[in-house]
């Protein structure tokens, strides 16, 4: 069962173990951003090439460049200098892309117990680090010239972190108590 069947189903377990009369009201994953910062490897222009492929292969999705607000001298970082890339994944492809999380990455990390729900912040929103984006099985062992992290963020469309939990609880997000 996928996570979006999972979610249609828990509908009314949520709506009653949030108080919740109006259907429109329950809480709902409204994007998921997946962001990688490339620091140091960004004057190696063929590094930074690989990890657009590698992050389009991973969304199914062209990334977008994200540049600096400021400068900032102690990490040697121009304004408007390209620091990473970013993909914001909406409907189908979010959906798609979280089963894919939740049932083949996260488990084959190495002595996973699940995430911290210190992970949820006062928004609501789920922020995930993984230190190598090639636990990501699109990404092939042979493929790979470095390891590099990657930041994976789920904006629930309520601001309230009590509903984002049961949100994240209902749809199979391994959250530790």
């Amino acid at each position: 069962m996928n996570i979006k069947d999972r979610y249609q189903k828990a509908i009314k377990t949520l709506m009653s173990e949030l108080n919740i009369t109006n259907l429109m009201a329950v809480p709902k994953l409204q994007k998921v951003v997946v962001n990688i910062g490339f620091g140091k490897v960004r004057e190696q222009s063929g590094l930074t090439d690989r990890l657009i492929k590698d992050l389009a292969k991973i969304t199914g999705q062209k990334p977008i460049i994200t540049k600096s607000r400021k400068s900032i001298a102690g990490f040697k970082v121009q304004k408007n200098q390209a620091v990473g890339f970013k993909v914001t994944l909406r409907g189908k492809r979010m959906y798609d892309f979280i089963d894919r999380l939740l049932n083949s990455v996260l488990p084959a990390i190495r002595d996973f117990r699940g995430l911290k729900s210190s992970t949820v912040d006062q928004s609501g929103n789920l922020q995930i680090g993984l230190a190598e984006h090639t636990i990501f099985p699109e990404i092939g062992f042979g493929e790979i010239e470095k390891a590099h992290g990657i930041q994976i963020t789920m904006v629930p469309d309520t601001r309230d972190r009590k509903k984002a939990l049961a949100l994240y609880k209902v749809i199979g997000v391994p959250l530790q108590e």
